[in-house]
């Protein structure tokens, strides 16, 4: 996806990004779930000069604050409870209901499957913390679950100092295109000459594969209609050991849409 981006962003004529600039927007913007559109961002920032990750703050409990508990005891009933709150499991109700009534410790209570993979991803961030390289599939896993990138992970448990996003030089390069990237929340509000969304697959969005949400949907409508002259609909086949199918909101566009595979063989073409 980064390098099909970066391909696309390159080709972008010199009249786009002087009209971007006369209007005080970004030439691209990028938009996208977590953790496609940094990992494309990232990208962007090492090949771009003028480039700039927008990432919301965090509104109340998120779950990197109930990893932050479990580091330091994997039975926190307040852990585990965070966790829930942004990733509810089956029957949770119940759960509550039970662990309430009877004093029982949460993390008895929930599903085993669902205890192992929050306990995996704080795993993986015990490896980070000391300096141990994590799997690909160990950091897209917890990059999904906490809806950050690893660094910003390590910057959030203030593991690295705080690098700047910005474009490099405080004037940046005037000749070629500003680039922002930002969540799809983020998006509102934001014009540019030419959008990307990227990582629009099932099980990101929406969430529940086939079943999006009212805010899913609003969230996907503000994304397309930000651009002024082109929207590109970026998916990928796989994340990690994660097998991934086009979101389903892509085929509300119908004719709208025309599609290109890209792979290794479209890079030497």
């Amino acid at each position: 996806m980064s390098r099909y981006v970066a391909e696309k962003i390159s080709k972008i004529g010199k009249s786009d990004t002087e009209a971007s600039k006369k209007d005080k927007n970004p030439t691209v913007l990028v938009v996208g779930p977590s953790p496609f559109v940094w990992q494309v961002g990232d990208y962007l920032a090492a090949n771009f000069p003028n480039v700039e990750l927008r990432q919301r703050d965090v509104e109340g409990v998120a779950t990197l604050d109930g990893y932050r508990l479990l580091l330091r005891n994997e039975g926190s009933r307040l852990g585990w409870r965070i966790v829930m709150f942004n990733d509810p499991p089956d029957d949770v109700k119940n759960v509550l209901v039970r662990c309430i009534g009877d004093d029982l410790e949460l993390k008895d209570e929930l599903p085993g499957d669902y205890v192992e993979r929050h306990l995996r991803n704080v795993a993986a961030i015990r490896k980070a913390m000391d300096d141990e390289l994590l799997s690909a599939d160990e950091q897209s896993e917890l990059e999904i679950a906490v809806g950050m990138i690893l660094q910003a992970i390590l910057e959030v448990l203030g593991l690295e100092e705080r690098e700047d996003k910005g474009a490099g030089d405080e004037e940046g390069d005037p000749e070629s295109p500003t680039i922002v990237a930002t969540s799809l929340v983020g998006a509102k509000g934001l014009q540019a000459e030419h959008v990307f969304i990227v990582g629009i697959s099932e099980r990101h969005i929406p969430r529940s594969p086939g079943n999006p949400t009212d805010d899913e949907v609003c969230q996907f409508l503000v994304a397309l209609t930000r651009a002024k002259r082109s929207c590109t609909i970026v998916t990928c086949n796989r994340l990690g050991n994660e097998a991934l199918q086009p979101s389903t909101l892509i085929g509300w566009l119908g004719d709208l849409v025309s599609t290109l595979s890209v792979d290794k063989a479209y890079f030497v073409r």
